[in-house]
């Protein structure tokens, strides 16, 4: 059996994290309402990244699955390249799961939001050099620090509106878990930080 991929691993982890089944039928995808931001369907896509013909529809229409797959799997090569574009050598060089780890925090806060933490346009026309630690440690290969910046459950990515939701937290916890997977060990010591996870509490809330 062949080794599997950072996509391999990424379809399926973030995916997962990311949909709700309450949302899929057999006539497909249910659009929904993402927090009042957007109409996004399935794994959080985009109206916007689908086929012309599915982008102008309403909440509570339905598209099928397969192009909803596809449109999956086409944004997680496309975020992988532009990973790869932005941070070079120390993403390209990260094991699959560490990728995983980065790929799934991205996907989660947008590009924007990883690279300015979430600043205002206002404020990112007054600083528009400003980047976030994380970023900044990713950007420079110091992974222990961008490990701390990126899933901590007080530092991390964890907070909208500027309050810190219990949801992320349990994200970060994942994804950290996730980073950290050996690569010859595969999922079985990712299960062992996410027990730790929960034991810490860091499991409480939305799934996302």
């Amino acid at each position: 059996m062949s080794k599997k991929t950072a996509l391999d691993i990424a379809k399926d982890y973030i995916f997962e994290k990311e949909i709700d089944p309450e949302h899929l039928s057999e006539e497909g995808w249910e659009i929904y309402d993402d927090f009042g931001k957007q109409k996004a369907v399935g794994p959080g896509l985009k109206l916007s990244s689908l086929p012309e013909e599915y982008r102008d529809m309403k909440v509570g229409q339905k598209i099928p699955k397969d192009v909803v797959s596809k449109a999956y799997e086409s944004r997680l090569t496309s975020l992988d390249d532009s990973l790869t574009k932005e941070f070079g050598d120390v993403y390209s060089e990260l094991s699959s799961h560490k990728k995983v780890g980065v790929q799934s925090l991205v996907y989660n806060t947008g590009q924007r939001g990883f690279r300015t933490g979430g600043k205002s346009e206002e404020f990112m026309e007054e600083n528009p050099s400003y980047t976030t630690k994380a970023y900044k440690a990713l950007k420079g290969g110091d992974l222990e620090t961008f490990r701390k910046e990126a899933f901590d459950p007080e530092v991390g990515y964890v907070k909208s509106g500027g309050e810190v939701v219990g949801g992320l937290q349990t994200r970060r916890a994942a994804d950290e878990a996730m980073f950290m997977t050996e690569e010859d060990s595969g999922v079985n010591i990712a299960m062992n930080f996410m027990k730790k996870a929960e034991l810490s509490g860091w499991s409480q809330g939305m799934r996302k």
